[in-house]
C-alpha cells in the first residue's frame, strides 16, 4: 500500500464539521476517495468529517482552547 506524506496541509472537503481540529501527533488515515494511506503530521488542521471520524484516539488531537463564557447583553437603562 503506498503511503503519501502530506506536510502542512489543511484538509477541507465537508462543511458539516463545525470547526477545524488540530492534530497533536502524526496519524495515518485512509483517503476516502483514493483509498491511499495518508500520513498527517502534528499541527495539521482537519476539517473533513470523513477524515476526522478515522481518528478515534482522543490523545491524537491537540487540546482545544477553553471556551470563553458568553457575555450577557448590556441592559438598557
Amino acid at each position: 500500500m503506498p503511503v503519501i506524506y502530506v506536510p502542512d496541509i489543511h484538509i477541507t472537503a465537508n462543511p458539516v464539521m463545525p470547526t477545524a481540529r488540530t492534530l497533536a501527533t502524526a496519524i495515518f488515515v485512509t483517503n476516502p476517495k483514493t483509498h491511499e494511506a495518508l500520513l498527517l503530521q502534528p499541527g495539521t488542521e482537519v476539517n473533513d468529517t470523513t477524515i476526522a471520524e478515522q481518528i478515534t484516539h482522543p490523545d491524537a488531537w491537540a487540546p482545544e482552547p477553553p471556551r470563553q463564557p458568553r457575555r450577557a447583553k448590556a441592559e438598557a437603562p
